[in-house]
């Protein structure tokens, strides 16, 4: 079977991976919601049970502006708020930020802020992100690597046991 990450549609079923612990779900017609996942602003496919709790109050309000920043034609109402900030006492601008947008921000279409992502606040790292990361830590290439797993193992069933043995 075809292992697929992050979203994948074609005309006849949707299905999703989680990118943390390779849960997978699909069907016709199928949202990130129907999966029971969560994508994140960079593209991240995540359980639902794998994303933070939402912050509350003032973490909100503030985490709902850096979201209006991302959004192309979002950034008026984005600068209407930190006027608004100046002249309203603090909880009374944090209610309502929240009221007029917190609907906006956790949206139906499944997608996230990167401040709830697993991911992308370094809470679970990818094998891709891992193995690219070292390779340039170690100033490395794919095309190097190759060369020295072929030479140093014989076949894919001895490189599979060594890197899932523990060193």
């Amino acid at each position: 079977m075809k292992k697929r990450v992050e979203f994948v549609s074609n005309s006849s079923s949707t299905s999703f991976v989680c990118q943390v612990c390779g849960r997978e779900e699909g069907g016709m017609g199928m949202g990130y919601d129907d999966a029971g996942m969560k994508g994140c602003v960079h593209g991240h496919t995540v359980c639902e049970s794998e994303f933070g709790k939402p912050p509350k109050g003032e973490e909100l309000a503030e985490l709902i502006l850096e979201c209006l920043s991302l959004y192309p034609g979002s950034e008026g109402r984005r600068q209407e708020y930190l006027e608004l900030k100046g002249t309203m006492a603090n909880n009374e601008w944090v209610e309502h930020v929240i009221e007029k947008e917190s609907n906006w921000v956790f949206d139906d279409d499944g997608e996230m802020p990167a401040a709830l992502c697993p991911i992308c606040q370094f809470e679970k790292m990818i094998p891709e992100d891992i193995a690219r990361y070292l390779m340039i830590k170690s100033g490395t290439s794919k095309e190097v690597v190759t060369i020295e797993v072929s030479e140093r193992f014989k076949d894919y069933e001895s490189f599979r046991k060594y890197i899932r043995a523990d060193h």
